[in-house]
């Protein structure tokens, strides 16, 4: 009976964690790490191929996102941030995650182009 219950209370735990670590929000596409908090602006990183990325899902939502003069296109919502910050970074610019506009792209309308 003792084995029973401690299997019981290992697999909610697990299932618990899984869900808590996945879930995110709808069409957010990122999967936050264990206490990742925003990134801070004193702690810039010099490296604008990792300049504070987000570990992103691998799902096919296309998104578009814009940030002034900058836009950039994602297999999902997530990536597309990931690449505007990078395109930020690489020019030079101070990225503002507040001042970035996303919006699901058109998929149908790219393929008939």
């Amino acid at each position: 009976m003792k084995h029973h219950l401690l299997a019981i209370g290992f697999f909610l735990s697990l299932a618990f964690s899984i869900t808590a670590c996945t879930h995110s929000g709808p069409d957010s596409g990122s999967t936050p790490g264990p206490n990742k908090a925003s990134p801070s602006p004193q702690l810039a990183d010099t490296d604008c191929t990792t300049a504070g990325r987000t570990i992103c899902t691998r799902e096919y939502k296309p998104f578009l996102c814009r940030a002034g003069a900058l836009e950039a296109k994602g297999s999902n919502r997530c990536e597309a941030m990931n690449v505007l910050r990078s395109m930020s970074c690489e020019r030079k610019l101070n990225f503002v995650q507040s001042d970035a506009v996303c919006t699901a792209a058109n998929v149908e309308a790219e393929r008939s182009q």
